[in-house]
């Protein structure tokens, strides 16, 4: 007879934002498709355990970064990594930009 093996695995990474690459706090980790989802701890690291073997799509989301996805092969008995680089989203870079360019303005015209 064959004995049931467990067949499940778990993935685990860390989030990083890619300016400074510091690790960003309480990023949204999300399985698209399923209702799973975790937070980055304070390190910016990650886990979500017990997933059935098979293929995810991890979807990464903070307030004012770009939203990353990310498809990850989850196999038996293995913790995959899943490592992500997060961009400033264009609106912020702009609008961060509009605000030094602002600020330059103001101190030319002393």
């Amino acid at each position: 007879a064959i004995g049931y093996t467990q067949s499940t695995g778990a993935i685990k990474g860390q989030v990083t934002e890619d300016t400074f690459l510091e690790p960003l706090a309480f990023t949204n980790i999300s399985i698209k498709d399923r209702n799973i989802s975790v937070t980055s701890d304070v390190d910016g690291f990650f886990e979500i355990p017990n997933l059935d073997v098979g293929v995810y799509v991890l979807e990464f989301s903070f307030v004012g970064y770009k939203t990353e996805l990310l498809t990850v092969n989850v196999e038996a008995n293995k913790t995959e990594v899943a490592n992500v680089l997060m961009p400033l989203s264009t609106l912020s870079t702009s609008h961060i930009t509009g605000l030094l360019a602002s600020s330059t303005q103001a101190n030319t015209n002393n």
